[in-house]
């Protein structure tokens, strides 16, 4: 089993809304995440809004990549990466300003059959990457300036 590989800078700016394009390319699926000890100010709603003809399917958890929840729940909704999609998500100018009460949080990108490829954590203004489900390499070539650290072990 290969570890996790860290995105060692955050993407910003042209890097971030290539990692987005490179996303749709793959045909991928998203996912946002509205906590519910969060009260979300009106930008989050609207973005709900926004992105509602994208919505495939929203369920009630308690865990999502990188993050479990104790003692709480949150809505989990996962989006087809369209791109009214990409215009939404690229009107924030990094991977790790999707923070409540403003906003969803925590951004991921799944594979077609499910898996996440790209996790976030955003409080934490912590990322990673599955090698197990997407080629390392061509992310890297694809998306120009991303910043990777193979973890140690």
């Amino acid at each position: 089993m290969d570890a996790c590989v860290d995105i060692a800078v955050e993407p910003r700016g042209g890097v971030y809304r290539a990692l987005l394009e490179y996303g749709r390319q793959l045909r991928s699926t998203v996912s946002l995440v509205w906590r519910d000890q969060h009260a979300f100010e009106p930008p989050a709603q609207l973005i709900a809004t926004r992105l509602r003809a994208d919505l495939i399917r929203e369920a009630r958890v308690d865990e999502w990549p990188g993050t479990r929840l104790i003692g709480s729940l949150a809505m989990l909704r996962i989006y087809r990466l369209s791109a009214n999609t990409v215009t939404v998500l690229a009107e924030v100018g990094g991977l790790y300003e999707w923070l409540a009460p403003t906003r969803p949080e925590d951004l991921a990108f799944y594979a077609n059959d499910g898996r996440a490829w790209l996790a976030s954590i955003s409080h934490e203004r912590d990322a990673f990457v599955e090698p197990e489900v997407i080629a390392i390499r061509e992310l890297a070539s694809q998306v120009p300036g991303l910043r990777l650290r193979h973890r140690d072990g």
